[in-house]
């Protein structure tokens, strides 16, 4: 995910790098509130951890495919 986040900012797509950060720090916490959202009906239980990193790498996946299409924009916009 870090890799087109990083491509993102480098590229014209976002004119507005400070944008593009204020947004990566809200998914953030978005990702984490979710994670601890999901795993939080098994607190104190032994699978709480896992139940948190399955959700977590959901979410990023799903970050990753939003990042991945701002990218593949960004370059279909600097061919025209």
């Amino acid at each position: 995910m870090m890799k087109f986040y990083g491509d993102i900012s480098g590229s014209n797509f976002f004119p507005d790098a400070m944008l593009l950060e204020k947004n990566q720090r809200l998914w953030s916490k978005f990702a984490e509130n979710t994670a601890e959202l999901e795993s939080l009906r098994y607190k104190g239980g032994s699978i709480q951890p896992m139940v948190w990193a399955s959700a977590m790498e959901e979410v990023v996946k799903m970050r990753t495919e939003m990042l991945r299409a701002w990218l593949e924009a960004s370059m279909n916009e600097e061919e025209v």
